[in-house]
């Protein structure tokens, strides 16, 4: 099973993060599925949006304990993919998969996620890719903190890293009908 699942439709792309046994885990294998899917969608004409997801119990674990943290780019926009991207939070996140949130347009999630931070110093820096979606104050505070007071989702939407929680039997297709709306002015001007 590979790191990632991508499904292309109506001009929309779905990628899913998919190894839920491992927790979405932030690792060479799937920071390479990512780039290279990135890349692979700056090139196709069709697809007009992208819907980031996961499955499992957890969006991501972030980086695995005893793993260095990432040392290349592996965001949307960072890897020259710069239409709209959406994700869709439905899980806990890890500060190793804050770069993809802070390079998202839009973020979507449930009102019971929560972001946290590992106690690893090194890992740590992680937080900062949350820019420019939260303040420095709150990065700090998430660095310091975040793996015992971690950042709930009705605080990431007062601060602007969430812009709407959306119940959990919802979110697909309030994802769904924001994609729609981009991918029609997209085609249709």
């Amino acid at each position: 099973m590979g790191a990632l699942r991508v499904n292309v439709s109506a001009a929309i792309a779905w990628v899913t993060l998919d190894r839920p046994d491992e927790g979405n885990p932030i690792d060479a294998m799937l920071i390479d599925a990512l780039s290279d899917t990135w890349q692979r969608l700056a090139l196709d004409d069709t697809v007009k949006a992208v819907g980031l997801a996961a499955s499992g119990p957890a969006f991501s674990v972030g980086v695995p304990a005893g793993c260095p943290p990432p040392n290349r780019a592996f965001g949307p926009k960072s890897c020259g993919y710069h239409a709209p991207v959406l994700v869709e939070l439905e899980a806990d996140i890890a500060s190793g998969a804050f770069p993809l949130i802070g390079e998202a347009d839009v973020v979507l999630a449930t009102p019971d996620v929560q972001f946290t931070a590992p106690i690893d110093a090194a890992a740590r820096v992680d937080v900062a890719r949350l820019r420019p979606r939260l303040a420095e104050p709150q990065l700090r505070r998430l660095a310091l903190l975040g793996a015992a007071e971690p950042l709930t989702a009705r605080r990431a939407e007062q601060l602007g890293v969430i812009d709407a929680l959306v119940p959990a039997g919802e979110l697909r297709q309030r994802s769904l009908a924001i994609l729609s709306v981009i991918t029609h002015r997209a085609l249709y001007g």
